[in-house]
């Protein structure tokens, strides 16, 4: 029996090409049928494409894993040479499999795809048997003993496809090589029509007044920048744009938590108006009912671009409206709604991968890619919207930024949602120093967003375009760092720590520079403001009010409230008095006042004291509340419909109860103030 020919360098690499393009094309047909079970379940918004989009996007997904392929088994020739070599030819054919170059670029696409897809699959495909390992981080024991099942699956199908190949001999060489230039011939005219679309849209004019460049510093408190009093060097690069433009001391988050709040930045609107009340992955955000402010600039003509670092994606529906954007934890590059490829490109697995590795390699990804973008865009108007998260748990800052606590040498090196819940439920505790700590990680993500926020600003003044610019810096809510009694953390509770976000305009010819406004103003002002200032009219429907009279100087009104709101209370505030309410009025959870002059920090409930504020105050919150189509039920007339309706809506939670937790605080803080007085002490100490 004639030995088997050896297969040579350049046949090896043409069949690692031929896989890898196969790969490509399989991945892409996938993607195809799992964006019509999203259509199906409404999930996600899919660019309008038609038979010649699919046989682009396959076409250029082959091309592109073609070169992969080729990359891969030049590797795999390189790393496994030695070993072919000491595979004597007399072995058996199903060990030297393992060690052929196709062997590993098969191996490769099925486990990457494998592994990359069973996070979804669960949830898209209902696998149950992967569902144990849905949400769990990559090293965790559930997800590794899946890895190595999935290791050993793709491990014994790429041997039986190479196995199969090799039965073809010759004839599966001249096809692999007809597949190949079909595929080239093919992906080169569809990388010309792409090339030639976004020339097309290049050529666009986009006249207007200014550009607008919109920072939301996710989870970014006011109260912890040292322009808004606080002692540590927390934003020297805001405290420069402070002094160049106009700071809102006291500005309102409609909700104390992301999508609702920037729902109501993007729309002008409270948060029961344009309806995404509760952060839900089917619930959608829609853009048929909502004018915004990027559909709005898109409309003027303006090029608009979104880079999101956190939960915001484009299934949300709130990334409407943006040409460009970019989901950066979901791990996708920039999408341009102008092809239909650079949104199939930016899910295919090699790229999502290499975005992560990306990430991983520069922490300033995200603001690093405005920056390339306003680049390329800075002889253009435009609106970018950069969203920024280093103050978003995890605190895990750069060690260059981490520079408040050089003498700590405790157990934290890095704060998490995890730990808070915790610390929440009573399940951990913190000594002063680790407390301390938590601070200290918090403020050094503070400093990294004022640095990139910094780089962003320096960019528009190299390209000369500082002074054509609305520059707004803000948050879509704060934080809580366990000041309120029995540990509360994070985000979506009704005290200040949540409520009050910066808000600093730096405005074209540093117009209103050096003005500090002290009165309540909320985030749905921010888009009709924006529109005055770049000349455009205020949309109907629209709930909040320009600010540019403030800027200007003039007091339109001195009794202005701000509102907020929750999936469990209502609040209204001014600069004096604050009423935080049960929104079901559950009589276990009597409303609280806070006297906002003499108490900032929340600490006392008043209401006892100040009845007749309290009953004021409280017809407006209640007027508020029942102002709008959609109304909370009240717990009061309970039945199982009524729950179960407040149960879909996200209405009902486990989380510890805000209302007790205070009155369980101010409690605490009289009996200390007792101790103190009997020890002859000053209250609060020295």
């Amino acid at each position: 029996m004639t030995e088997p020919k050896k297969p040579t360098v350049s046949s090896a690499l043409l069949a690692a090409a031929a896989i890898g393009a196969l790969w490509g094309v399989l991945e892409n047909g996938a993607r195809l049928l799992t964006y019509r079970l999203d259509l199906i379940h409404g999930e996600v918004t899919v660019p309008e494409h038609g038979a010649l989009d699919w046989a682009a996007t396959t076409a250029l997904a082959g091309l592109e894993y073609a070169v992969v392929g080729l990359v891969l088994g030049g590797l795999a020739l390189l790393l496994l040479a030695p070993l072919l070599a000491v595979v004597r030819p007399s072995s058996s054919a199903g060990w030297r499999v393992f060690f052929a170059p196709r062997f590993a670029v098969v191996f490769a696409a099925l486990f990457l795809n494998l592994f990359w897809w069973s996070r979804f699959a669960s949830r898209r495909l209902g696998l149950e048997f992967m569902r144990f390992a849905y949400g769990e981080p990559w090293t965790s024991p559930k997800r590794l003993l899946l890895s190595a099942g999935f290791v050993l699956l793709s491990a014994l199908l790429a041997a039986w496809l190479v196995f199969a190949l090799r039965r073809l001999g010759p004839r599966a060489a001249r096809a692999r090589a007809a597949f190949l230039v079909v595929l080239f011939t093919v992906g080169a005219g569809f990388l010309l029509r792409e090339h030639s679309l976004a020339r097309a849209d290049a050529d666009r004019k986009t006249p207007g007044k200014a550009n607008v460049l919109l920072v939301i510093v996710d989870t970014l408190r006011a109260e912890s920048m040292h322009c808004y009093g606080y002692p540590r060097p927390t934003t020297p690069r805001l405290d420069r744009i402070a002094e160049e433009g106009v700071l809102f001391e006291r500005a309102v988050a409609q909700a104390p938590y992301t999508w609702t709040s920037f729902g109501s930045i993007f729309t002008g609107k409270y948060p029961r108006n344009h309806g995404l009340v509760k952060m839900d992955p089917t619930l959608r955000f829609d853009p048929k009912q909502n004018v915004t402010l990027q559909s709005t600039l898109d409309a003027a003509g303006y090029r608009t671009a979104a880079f999101m670092t956190g939960m915001l994606s484009n299934a949300s529906g709130l990334l409407d409206g943006f040409q460009t954007y970019l989901e950066a934890m979901i791990g996708r590059d920039p999408v341009d709604r102008v092809s239909v490829w650079s949104y199939f490109r930016s899910e295919l697995v090699v790229h999502a991968i290499l975005n992560k590795v990306r990430q991983a390699v520069d922490a300033d990804f995200v603001a690093s890619e405005a920056i390339d973008w306003i680049e390329e865009h800075a002889d253009e108007r435009f609106l970018c919207v950069v969203h920024l998260y280093s103050t978003h748990t995890p605190y895990d800052p750069p060690s260059r930024y981490d520079i408040f606590s050089p003498d700590y040498d405790g157990p934290i090196d890095r704060f998490t949602t995890e730990m808070a819940t915790l610390l929440e439920h009573g399940q951990a505790t913190l000594s002063p120093e680790d407390h301390q700590r938590i601070v200290d990680l918090y403020d050094a993500g503070v400093l990294f967003a004022d640095a990139m926020i910094g780089d962003l600003v320096d960019t528009l003044e190299r390209k000369g375009i500082l002074d054509e610019t609305v520059v707004i810096v803000t948050s879509d809510h704060g934080e809580e760092l366990g000041e309120h009694g029995r540990n509360l953390w994070e985000h979506d509770w009704m005290y200040n720590t949540n409520q009050l976000v910066p808000l600093i305009l730096r405005l074209p010819e540093r117009r209103g520079a050096r003005t500090r406004v002290d009165c309540p103003v909320e985030l749905i002002d921010l888009f009709p403001t924006a529109l005055e200032l770049v000349g455009l009219p205020k949309p109907k429907d629209v709930d909040g009010e320009s600010l540019v009279p403030w800027i200007d100087g003039k007091r339109p009104k001195e009794d202005d409230v701000a509102f907020c709101e929750n999936n469990f209370y209502v609040s209204i505030q001014d600069s004096k008095w604050k009423v935080v309410a049960n929104r079901f009025r559950d009589p276990a959870d009597p409303p609280r006042l806070y006297h906002l002059e003499a108490d900032p920090h929340e600490t006392r409930i008043v209401g006892a004291k100040h009845p007749e504020v309290l009953e004021e105050y409280l017809e407006r919150l209640w007027a508020y509340d029942e102002g709008f189509d959609f109304s909370v039920p009240r717990l009061t007339d309970e039945n199982p419909e009524i729950r179960e309706q407040l149960a879909q809506l996200g209405y009902l939670s486990d989380r510890p109860n805000e209302g007790v937790r205070a009155r369980e605080a101010e409690e605490e803080g009289e009996e200390e103030e007792e101790e103190n007085d009997e020890e002859g002490a000053p209250p609060g100490g020295e």
